[in-house]
């Protein structure tokens, strides 16, 4: 084992205790802002607001101002950006249709693609619709990809 990976030897930064001590305020101030998402979104949310003021900590060190760190102003803060759609480490795209910044902007809801069938007992793939288009273009849409599938899954 190398010196760099042997824990003995790794570094915890200074501003680490600091981060650690405001935590608990942090997530008290975080959980209820999130509490009409569903569990698992919820989580996520949380955690978005943990690594945003984990890093805003990180950067106030670099800076040599760790005193200006108040966890509920940090967490606030991170609420915001969370609830703005701005994900820690995601670059913020409105072209990608995944990402919750796009849906937010352009009012884009994603569901899923497949559903079950109980008439038939199976799996179905349907197609996305296109709200703008009309209803005969649907259908079209509909009977030309059910047309098409069988042939091109064999």
């Amino acid at each position: 084992m190398s010196r760099r990976q042997d824990p003995r030897h790794t570094r915890v930064p200074a501003w680490h205790g600091v981060f650690l001590a405001m935590l608990p305020k942090i997530l008290s101030y975080a959980k209820p802002a999130f509490r009409h998402l569903a569990p698992e979104a919820r989580q996520e949310a949380v955690q978005n607001v943990v690594a945003n003021t984990c890093a805003a900590v990180a950067a106030l060190a670099r800076r040599g101002k760790l005193d200006l760190c108040y966890p509920t102003v940090l967490a606030k803060f991170a609420v915001a950006r969370t609830k703005d759609g701005r994900m820690l480490g995601r670059p913020l795209n409105c072209k990608d249709v995944a990402s919750t910044y796009c849906q937010r902007q352009k009012g884009i809801v994603m569901g899923r693609l497949d559903k079950f069938d109980t008439a038939e007992n199976e799996w179905l793939e349907i197609v996305v619709e296109d709200r703008h288009c009309g209803p005969f273009d649907i259908v079209r849409t509909r009977l030309d990809f059910a047309a098409w599938l069988p042939a091109n899954l064999a």
